[in-house]
């Protein structure tokens, strides 16, 4: 960063970008979701949202790795940060967070997550590839997000495949969802 004028440089930008495409090691998928949902239940009223120790206190996860969460669910598009700390759910996010743990519909995030940039490239992988098996997207994610953890990849396709934007077969091979495949071209 150019301290004096406050920019971001374009490889700074880059690297930001990639480490958000995949999230934090070591939070399993389901704990994810209740980062979600504390999020949902503690700053959905609020102007500004919920401030992040709020949420460690309460999942009783680690500040990194709410931290690193809080960005790939911003770059999801599940959360935005009016203010330094502080994260607000969408109303998607709220309305799927008033459904009992373990009966949320996933598929009322399927709007904000076909924005993301996770998508995007998703949607790139498989109009050039077709459908492929999950360790050929695993690799290809974890390249593109500058990362040598399989698991944090998994649980980025795991986010794709529970909002039906990704579908996976019996034996293992992801293709784009016909259910209501975003394929259309974006800037």
């Amino acid at each position: 960063m150019d301290r004096k004028h406050g920019e971001v440089s374009e490889m700074e930008l880059e690297k930001n970008r990639k480490a958000t495409l995949v999230p934090t090691a070591g939070v399993k998928f389901e704990d994810q979701v209740k980062v979600l949902r504390a999020y949902a239940v503690l700053g959905a009223k609020r102007d500004d949202g919920a401030h992040y120790k709020e949420v460690m206190r309460v999942t009783r996860l680690a500040r990194t790795q709410i931290s690193g969460l809080n960005s790939f669910l911003v770059m999801l598009g599940l959360l935005s940060s009016p203010k330094r700390g502080q994260y607000k759910p969408t109303g998607a996010v709220t309305t799927f967070s008033s459904k009992s743990p373990g009966e949320e519909d996933f598929t009322m995030l399927r709007e904000e997550i076909s924005h993301s940039p996770l998508f995007r490239i998703t949607e790139q992988f498989f109009l050039i590839h077709g459908s492929g098996p999950r360790g050929d997207f695993v690799s290809y994610l974890m390249e593109e997000a500058a990362s040598k953890e399989p698991a944090r990849a998994d649980s980025a396709i795991e986010w794709l495949v529970r909002v039906d934007l990704l579908r996976q077969d019996e034996q293992g091979v992801l293709s784009l969802s016909t259910g209501g495949c975003m394929v259309e071209h974006r800037n």
